[in-house]
C-alpha cells in the first residue's frame, strides 16, 4: 500500500492483538460451523492456509449452503475473530 500511495507514511494493523492464523485455529472454527452446514446438506473444509504477515485461508464449501451469502459472511466473520 505504501508503495502504491506515496502520501501514506505508515500502515498499522487495526487489530494488533489479533492472533496469527494457524491450521488448528482455523479447524477449531470450522468444527463449530460444520454441524450447522450439515443440517442443510453442506460441508466446509480448509483447502489452503498461507501463513505469514499476510495470512490467507482458502476454504472449500460444498452443498446448498454454498449459495447462501449469509453463510459466507458468517464463516468470514468467525475466521476473523
Amino acid at each position: 500500500l505504501v508503495e502504491k500511495i506515496p502520501e501514506i507514511s505508515q500502515v498499522i494493523s487495526v487489530t494488533p492483538e489479533q492472533e496469527v492464523l494457524t491450521k488448528d485455529g482455523v479447524e477449531e472454527v470450522l468444527d463449530g460451523i460444520r454441524p450447522f452446514l450439515s443440517v442443510s446438506g453442506g460441508s466446509i473444509e480448509m483447502d489452503e492456509l498461507v501463513e505469514g504477515e499476510d495470512s490467507k485461508v482458502v476454504l472449500k464449501m460444498i452443498g446448498p449452503p454454498l449459495k447462501s451469502m449469509a453463510v459466507r459472511v458468517e464463516v468470514q466473520n468467525r475466521i476473523k475473530r
